[in-house]
């Protein structure tokens, strides 16, 4: 981005240059998307069309079963890691004393991180959903992403 000071007519101004973003830009909570010379603020319909596909898979490209997750993105992200964990992973269970304990070969916290990282950099001009492909020892997320050039 560059900022000139410009003088006109005796008078001084800012001129700040900012490079087209086919991204949308948070600004105090709303989200503007620019298109061509207009800016449109996005509106709730927009911001919750996007949702997330899981499936589990078997060897290779074997899909076993699938959900998608829609609805706003905060729900979105509650809904998908309560999904993981109750219904496309396995957990060893033991016991301490009569205390049933459930271990998953991969942690919560990782798994929430994976998913909020997926759906915060996400390109959702792109109007495709975010994948999750749950296998027996793998998860692999992975969504439409194009990091901002600079």
């Amino acid at each position: 981005m560059d900022v000139n000071l410009l003088r006109q007519d005796g008078r001084y101004y800012i001129e700040i240059c900012v490079n087209p973003s086919s991204y949308p830009v948070d600004f105090k909570g709303e989200y503007h998307y620019r298109s061509g010379n207009t800016k449109q603020l996005l509106r709730r319909a927009a911001l919750t069309g996007s949702y997330i596909k899981i499936g589990y898979f078997g060897e290779g490209a074997d899909l076993r079963y699938e959900d998608e997750i829609h609805g706003s993105l905060f729900i979105q992200t509650d809904r998908i890691i309560e999904l993981i964990y109750l219904k496309y992973m396995k957990a060893i269970i033991s016991y301490e004393n009569v205390t049933r304990i459930e271990t998953y070969h991969l942690p919560k916290a990782a798994i929430r991180k994976a998913v909020n990282n997926a759906i915060i950099h996400f390109n959702y001009a792109a109007l495709t959903p975010i994948q999750i492909r749950i296998h027996e020892v793998a998860v692999c997320i992975s969504n439409d992403c194009v990091f901002p050039v600079g």
